[in-house]
């Protein structure tokens, strides 16, 4: 089964692709989840769920057929519970199938120094033997920054683009290990396009800036990128889904985020670049972008295209 993808600040609203999942699979809700039924575990894994929100839930449950028991053959008719039910199983459900947001001529605002705010992209895949990000951005910062921090549960570092703390320079983690490209000055208060590759196959990484490219360096070769990811914009991961540093945050705006899980040729980064028509990644396209927002971070409109 494939994952559905929740657009949600709540976490256990994932909950909601369990839900109609084993509707489709075991039969009537009701029947599905009272308390003695099986589930596969693996169902909770493929929707996002986390042991804590399985328990919520089936808590919430067992309370329902606690009635149940307290008044035989009533089965939760009243009215008032009945709605609240209804209400509930609505919200979780309605929320599983939250479309992909279209953010073309849009752009992400970060407006703060903070350890909190930031964006969490949200996919399926779980393994990446390559991978190509490419982005725009734009800043005032001279201080280090995260630009792009994918993170798995065995590695807080699986994929990084980082400004550090010295000139001309961009840091690019693969599978943990980084490498340093030289050399690549980012001016203030303008806008950038980067693309960074990299290939487990022979472990080389290239950066792309503002059409250009740098020389390939080597980072690590032989592992790919495995296990589910925490993508976050705006913050970088020192462990998996947090441990972010108020003085490493990105302060800016980012637009036109994609990412495939191959390396790009040139030819279609250089499409990208110019604006051109290009093939939208395969992992996050911006043009059908699923992502939560926590904090104080706005969607707005991209002003070069006003």
């Amino acid at each position: 089964m494939k994952r559905m993808k929740v657009a949600t600040d709540d976490p256990s609203l994932h909950l909601c692709c369990f839900l109609t999942h084993t509707h489709s699979k075991h039969g009537p809700l009701g029947d599905a989840v009272r308390p003695g039924s099986r589930v596969d575990v693996s169902e909770l894994l493929l929707c996002g769920c986390t042991v804590t929100e399985y328990l919520r839930f089936f808590r919430y449950v067992e309370w329902v057929h606690s009635l149940e028991r307290i008044h035989p053959g009533h089965k939760v008719k009243d009215t008032q519970s009945k709605m609240e039910k209804l209400l509930l199983l609505f919200a979780l459900i309605s929320t599983c199938f939250a479309a992909p947001q279209d953010l073309s001529n849009k752009v992400f605002v970060f407006p703060k120094e903070t350890n909190t705010d930031h964006i969490k992209l949200l996919t399926t895949k779980t393994q990446f033997n390559a991978f190509t990000v490419c982005l725009r951005f734009f800043t005032d910062l001279k201080r280090p920054y995260g630009l792009f921090s994918l993170a798995t549960p065995t590695k807080s570092n699986s994929l990084v683009i980082y400004k550090p703390d010295v000139q001309n320079v961009l840091r690019i983690h693969a599978v943990d290990p980084h490498t340093d490209f030289q050399s690549v000055s980012f001016a203030a208060n303008a806008w950038h396009s980067l693309c960074t590759t990299w290939s487990s196959d022979n472990g080389l990484a290239q950066v792309w800036l503002n059409g250009k490219p740098t020389i390939k360096r080597f980072i690590t070769s032989g592992l790919p990128i495995t296990g589910a990811p925490k993508t976050i914009l705006g913050q970088e991961q020192d462990k998996y889904d947090g441990g972010f540093d108020l003085s490493q945050s990105f302060v800016g705006m980012i637009s036109k985020v994609h990412m495939w899980d191959h390396v790009v040729a040139p030819a279609e980064i250089r499409r990208y670049m110019n604006g051109k028509y290009f093939t939208p990644g395969n992992v996050f396209n911006w043009q059908a972008l699923e992502y939560e927002i926590i904090g104080k971070i706005y969607v707005e409109e991209d002003q070069e295209n006003m």
